[in-house]
């Protein structure tokens, strides 16, 4: 009896392979995802710095544009009945303009 004892102490429990097997696995996929998400990480910031340069234009484009309309509601507060109609017809749209942001403008050229 104490030979059958012996051989069993010898050989790995019949357990002990999945387990490897399932711990190799599961360190495989999480070393994947690893590096997966890297690599999407660094995708993604080259993409955001692609567009941070459309961004910085289209700041300057809608401050220009503010500055033209400050501009246009100036002329018709001043009396211009051209002006007072594109003033009128841009309120019946739902843009509002604001005055100041001709200062804002102009600070930003």
């Amino acid at each position: 009896m104490s030979a059958a004892m012996n051989d069993s102490t010898s050989a790995p429990t019949p357990l002990l392979t999945p387990v490897i097997v399932l711990a190799c696995a599961v360190l495989l996929w999480v070393l994947f995802q690893t590096y997966a998400l890297f690599n999407e990480r660094q995708a993604l910031l080259a993409a955001a710095a692609q567009l941070a340069k459309q961004a910085e234009a289209a700041t300057k484009v809608r401050a220009s544009i503010d500055s033209i309309a400050a501009g246009v509601k100036r002329l018709s507060d001043g009396g211009n009945a051209n002006a007072r109609v594109i003033v009128d017809e841009l309120a019946r749209r739902g843009v509002t303009i604001n005055p100041n942001s001709a200062q804002a403008g102009g600070a930003a050229k």
